[in-house]
């Protein structure tokens, strides 16, 4: 059991090594705080290993000789780490409450604190407790990596009933693999251990989301919005189970809100940052990629609008690019499309699945009660909606509903909202957008960006 508890230590350290390394070598302007960084660093670092899994394989290499070379490279880039200690360290932003706040607003704030810390404890245990049992995960997710780790090698051969994982080869590989490093770390399969990956992502998203939203935010008000995202039914459920989901609506919330920074900080390093995550989005789901896509097309189009377009900004752009290209390339010459459904692309009229979405946003059921909250806010707030950088953040969540929309009402896909297969799980990762749009609204403090 000690011997499992120091694999598992294992198999969350690496990743967030290999992402310090990253952060440290090409990222190094960047500001964040101590938790912030070390999120940013195990995102990046667990996309990393999947990556490197993938391009190895494509030389024949099976997955024990990958993890040999991975372990050697983690322990270059501790040594490298250790290293540069002496001439350089990551720039870490220590929050400070400068204004005096009211007891009954701190007794507040602790109370939904400590409500955020047992949501997260609970999200954790129940993961822990739980097998991996719900179909999508046992049929494809967990299933790509458990034949990835039974077989020692990422199945590349076309004519094989297990090419890349058996079952929808036109899937992105991100999770299947990462779940193949934690299986590998550990010496065997432990659904347990395993799903340590989703509440980690589950807490970086909710750490992600307050930390940024305090750059311009009241400490209360962001420790309101926090708790609102964090104990919002379905992401709480997605981060209990092993779907793509919850990984999928980290990276885009990261995507957004670094894109952000760049703009409200006049710092394009975070964009680079925001290229990087994009391109891992795309690397994780399908729909990834035309999400960042509108965000990153969100992004030119507030720079073009406000008049600070400059041609490094396409940098980011270049950064997503080139790091998707592996993959893009791949699926291109293997002929793997990017929807499950047969000419999912030919476009058509299907007004019928326009009053079951209403039903299911103005439902009782789950959190649907952040749609009234959305739309009286932006009532609300009307003259604040297209203020500084939130035009950007209007432009990116309204894209990404009318992407959804227009997929579901003008594409053959609108058989996966009719049987209600979908329609949760996208609107899953539109909701972090909205809720940390409106934060913004809700704050006053426009030129509140050192913390």
């Amino acid at each position: 059991m000690m011997f499992d508890f120091f694999n598992i230590i294992f198999s969350v350290i690496s990743p967030i090594v290999f992402g310090l390394l990253v952060i440290n070598l090409c990222l190094p302007r960047l500001r964040f705080s101590k938790l912030e960084i070390l999120v940013i660093a195990y995102a990046m670092g667990a996309a990393l290993i999947s990556g490197l899994m993938f391009l190895l394989s494509l030389f024949g290499l099976n997955l024990n000789i990958i993890f040999d070379i991975l372990l050697i490279g983690l322990a270059v880039g501790a040594i490298v780490l250790i290293w540069r200690r002496k001439f350089f360290r990551p720039q870490i932003v220590k929050i400070k409450i400068t204004k005096p706040v009211s007891r009954w607003k701190i007794a507040l704030i602790v109370i939904l604190l400590l409500w955020i810390i047992s949501q997260v404890i609970f999200v954790a245990i129940e993961s822990w407790l739980r097998p991996i049992i719900q179909y999508d995960a046992v049929a494809t997710w967990s299933l790509k990596a458990k034949i990835f780790f039974s077989h020692h090698q990422v199945i590349l051969n076309p004519q094989s009933p297990y090419f890349l994982g058996m079952r929808l080869p036109n899937y992105p590989l991100h999770l299947p693999l990462l779940e193949t490093w934690q299986a590998l770390a550990l010496g065997s399969w432990q659904d347990s251990a395993i799903k340590i990956i989703f509440p980690l992502y589950y807490l970086g998203l909710i750490i992600i989301f307050g930390f940024n939203l305090l750059r311009r935010s009241s400490l209360l008000k962001t420790v309101i919005f926090t708790f609102f995202l964090s104990t919002l039914p379905l992401l709480v459920y997605h981060a209990r189970y092993d779907y793509a989901d919850i990984v999928l609506c980290f990276y885009l919330l990261s995507v957004l809100i670094y894109f952000w920074r760049s703009i409200a900080e006049n710092n394009s390093h975070y964009a680079y940052l925001a290229g990087i995550f994009a391109a891992i989005s795309a690397w994780t789901k399908n729909e990834g990629l035309f999400l960042s896509l509108i965000i990153i097309l969100s992004w030119l189009i507030y720079l073009l609008v406000r008049r600070r377009f400059k041609l490094k900004l396409i940098i980011p752009v270049l950064i997503f690019i080139v790091l998707i290209l592996p993959w893009f390339i791949f699926k291109t010459v293997y002929h793997l499309g990017w929807e499950n459904v047969e000419s999912a692309w030919r476009l058509g009229w299907h007004p019928q699945v326009i009053p079951i979405i209403f039903d299911r946003l103005v439902s009782t059921v789950d959190w649907n009660i952040w749609w009234l909250i959305f739309i009286i806010s932006l009532i609300t707030f009307w003259r604040k909606l297209f203020i500084r950088e939130n035009l950007f953040l209007f432009l990116s969540v309204v894209g990404a509903m009318f992407f959804y929309l227009a997929l579901y009402v003008f594409t053959p896909n609108n058989s996966y909202i009719i049987s209600g297969i979908v329609d949760q799980r996208n609107l899953l990762t539109i909701i972090p957008f909205s809720i940390f749009y409106i934060g913004l609204l809700f704050s006053n403090n426009y030129d509140k960006i050192e913390l």
